[in-house]
């Protein structure tokens, strides 16, 4: 993690969300033959709690960035793994507003 060229609150570095999708890219093309799963204990975090109460926040933003983080989840398996077509940012975009609105995540 130390050579890595992006990190998440510097924002005088690489932007970190395109750094990983480069990464995730530079990997998947020097093996392709490799397969990489994530399980549960890759992405199954709790709801974020605040530190101070321990317990759950419903004013705090990250609350909010982890529900947006769970529905941009949802979307793109619905996307890419059950419905195996390319999409616009805008397109993925709308979807998640849509799961998000109808409470799906």
């Amino acid at each position: 993690m130390a050579n890595r060229t992006w990190k998440i609150n510097d924002f005088g570095d690489d932007n970190y969300i395109e750094q990983f999708e480069c990464f995730v890219c530079k990997k998947v093309h020097k093996h392709p033959d490799t397969y990489h799963f994530a399980d549960i204990h890759h992405y199954n975090c709790p709801k974020p709690k605040s530190s101070l109460t321990k317990q759950q926040n419903l004013s705090n933003v990250w609350l909010e960035e982890w529900r947006k983080g769970e529905c941009e989840a949802k979307v793109f398996k619905n996307f890419v793994y059950l419905k195996g077509e390319n999409y616009s940012i805008q397109a993925f975009n709308n979807e998640v507003f849509k799961y998000y609105k109808m409470g799906l995540c």
